[in-house]
């Protein structure tokens, strides 16, 4: 987690997990526009989806997005997706995230459209999520932007 200056939004109390500190302040970086990009190796993605309970899958995507994915490299894309959003989000899986907190359904040309549920929807307030993801070489890649959607740099 980066902080600049001491300066950007913090969020309190909702990234907390059982016996941990809720007043943890967690900060978004007040930059104007944060870029987040991941990989996965779609056929080592499927091996840990065999390897896991069904169940395993309800960890990580929400019902309409396992509904919605047509196959493992679509939900691999979906992953990168979540998972270059928490870095654009200058967080990672830290205490009290969890994967379906963010959710994630495919648009045309590559676009995703992304929506935030818990933390990450107040670390998001008030900035507008561009993400793009696609299928290469047997690997998922994304590429989040979130900018601030008054424009104003922090």
């Amino acid at each position: 987690m980066s902080a600049r200056s001491g300066r950007g939004r913090q969020c309190r109390g909702s990234l907390s997990t059982a016996g941990a500190p809720r007043d943890r302040p967690v900060r978004v970086p007040a930059s104007e526009t944060r870029v987040g990009c991941d990989l996965v190796e779609v056929e080592r993605f499927e091996q840990v989806l065999a390897r896991n309970p069904p169940e395993f899958r309800d960890q990580i995507f929400t019902a309409a997005e396992q509904q919605a994915a047509t196959s493992t490299e679509e939900l691999a894309r979906r992953f990168a997706v979540k998972e270059a959003t928490l870095k654009a989000l200058g967080i990672g899986l830290v205490a009290g995230i969890h994967p379906t907190d963010i959710e994630v359904s495919g648009g045309a040309d590559g676009r995703c459209h992304v929506r935030f549920r818990g933390a990450p929807a107040a670390l998001g307030r008030g900035r507008r999520v561009h993400a793009r993801a696609w299928v290469e070489a047997g690997r998922a890649s994304a590429i989040v932007w979130i900018a601030r959607a008054d424009g104003d740099s922090g």
